[in-house]
């Protein structure tokens, strides 16, 4: 729970940071050319502060409808980690998830990417990096936490957070979807 109290704390430092630059501008502005000017010309900041907050943050909770709402004009189940779409299917009773999704979000540079598969592919030899018919590389859920977990290890909490968000957020709802699907076909 610690890096989860540190990513919270860091969370309110920016908070805290970006009010008070906020309120440094608007005061100098509205000192040099007015109260209302200043509003006027502030407000876009408002309208995207407010907004990023709105889709990002309360709508998982009472609002989750904004959300939906949001997201509205893609198809199927979207996964996103900080703004970066995620592709994660369910396959066989288990998950895969997209390998190029995963460098984006690693922030892996494209130069090195091939090299990295190259590796990856050497490291799981045994299914747990694959290709589809559409050529496209996948990770298998075991092999994916197993390379982040490798990556955190070596203490890159971007890899350590994107492994608990794999963890918690996307793989055990998709779990249980499975197995609410599996259970309501046994009892017809």
């Amino acid at each position: 729970m610690q890096i989860d109290q540190q990513i919270q704390r860091d969370k309110r430092r920016f908070l805290i940071f970006g009010a008070l630059l906020y309120a440094l501008l608007f005061a100098g502005l509205a000192h040099v050319a007015g109260f209302f000017l200043a509003l006027i010309w502030t407000s876009p900041l408002i309208g995207v502060a407010l907004s990023y907050g709105l889709v990002q943050h309360w709508s998982g909770k009472p609002l989750h409808w904004m959300k939906k709402a949001a997201y509205a004009g893609t198809q199927g189940v979207h996964h996103a980690y900080d703004d970066l779409p995620v592709r994660v299917l369910w396959e066989d009773e288990s998950c895969h998830v997209a390998i190029r999704d995963v460098f984006a979000v690693m922030r892996i540079p494209p130069a090195v990417r091939a090299k990295t598969l190259r590796r990856l592919a050497l490291d799981y030899p045994d299914g747990g990096v694959f290709v589809d018919a559409d050529q496209e590389w996948w990770f298998t859920e075991a092999a994916v936490l197993d390379w982040l977990d490798g990556k955190a290890h070596q203490l890159d909490q971007r890899a350590l957070r994107f492994k608990l968000w794999l963890e918690r957020d996307t793989f055990a709802p998709l779990r249980k979807k499975a197995e609410i699907r599996r259970l309501s076909r046994g009892s017809h």
